[in-house]
């Protein structure tokens, strides 16, 4: 075993992770997929996604340039991306997580970091995207406030209970960040071992802790890139995490056995937790749970789901279970180590899959 192997599962063991996992069964894979759209130029980096009450999809671009795009009915043929709104020219050079905060109202994370994606501290803010009518495809935009003690805002959710109220991940500093989107304001509202990146682990220079983050009957599940791993903790009504013991995190699930690194995930009707690798091209399915998984689509060698990102599922009764993956092209880590294409998303038939 390789030192830094072992320094690996050492520092799994400290943090609550083990190494096995056990499969999940189901129908012959992989699931079947199809790209919606793709970007015509590299490198474009697709970064998020949010679903419109409509179907509509919108998702946010990373690289080179940050611009908010939409694809109109994302289930029928000849989609296309199209951009709806570039921030050029408001000193922000990314954007990353988004999610709606009222009917048709949304949340938008950016801020600038380097080329390989270390943050720079001080730059991040939340804007609001608004759409007047189910008929409109042009938002209005705005930037509600600045995150001055963020490093790199990444993943945001609302709050079910109180959908004003997002909570947001900072990858670099390794905090849960509680932003009023009403009032502008903003506090740190978590900071432990399991948010924080460890770049030791994968022998990189920059480090990617808590990455995308769901809130669901009570608590927030966030995935840690460099532990590859799936974290849960409680959470109130209005935002916050409980004095302990209640407000204990938790190992959800441990993806060691099926992926080198975890990004964004979503949840399904069922309580199946959706995961994508982004380095290892791949969608992974965990079992309510947490304890079983596998590998449902993609593949290391293949650019279909080439740096995938995140993962959104449809909203209308056509593609309700069609999970929609957003992707980087490969960007961060080219396939077969030299293969980068145009960012796409791409959707993934889930009908008639259980754990």
């Amino acid at each position: 075993m390789s030192p830094r192997r072992l320094t690996f599962l050492l520092s799994l063991a400290v943090l609550g992770l083990g190494t096995l996992s056990s499969p999940l069964s189901g129908p012959a894979l992989p699931l079947p997929a199809r790209t919606v759209a793709q970007l015509p130029t590299v490198p474009t980096w697709l970064e998020n996604i949010a679903v419109r009450p409509n179907g509509d999809l919108l998702v946010t671009q990373l690289a080179p340039v940050p611009i908010l795009y939409t694809i109109k009915n994302p289930s029928l043929g000849n989609a296309t991306l199209e951009p709806i709104y570039e921030f050029r020219a408001t000193n922000v050079t990314d954007l990353l997580g988004i999610t709606e905060t009222a009917p048709d109202t949304y949340a938008i994370i950016a801020g600038n970091a380097t080329t390989n994606s270390t943050g720079y501290a001080g730059t991040w803010s939340v804007w609001q995207a608004t759409f007047t009518s189910a008929n409109i495809s042009i938002p209005t935009v705005h930037k509600i406030a600045n995150v001055p003690q963020a490093k790199l805002l990444n993943g945001v959710e609302s709050l079910p209970s109180d959908p004003s109220i997002v909570i947001i991940v900072d990858s670099q500093f390794g905090l849960l960040f509680r932003f009023d989107t009403k009032t502008g304001t903003s506090e740190i509202i978590a900071d432990g071992p399991e948010l924080k990146p460890y770049p030791q682990l994968h022998n990189a220079t920059v480090g990617f802790g808590a990455n995308g983050l769901k809130v669901r009957d009570g608590w927030v599940y966030f995935s840690n890139s460099d532990l590859i791993a799936i974290y849960r903790v409680p959470i109130t009504s209005r935002g916050y995490i409980p004095h302990s013991p209640k407000g204990g995190v938790e190992l959800y699930a441990n993806l060691t056995a099926v992926a080198d690194f975890v990004d964004d995930f979503t949840f399904g009707p069922d309580g199946t937790l959706w995961a994508v690798s982004n380095y290892e091209n791949t969608v992974i399915a965990v079992s309510p749970g947490g304890k079983k998984m596998e590998v449902v689509a993609g593949a290391k060698d293949s650019v279909t789901f080439a740096g995938d990102t995140a993962a959104a599922f449809g909203r209308t009764y056509r593609d309700r279970d069609v999970l929609y993956v957003s992707t980087a092209g490969g960007l961060a880590m080219p396939v077969n180590g030299s293969v980068v294409v145009p960012g796409s998303i791409v959707a993934v038939d889930t009908r008639g899959y259980a754990c």
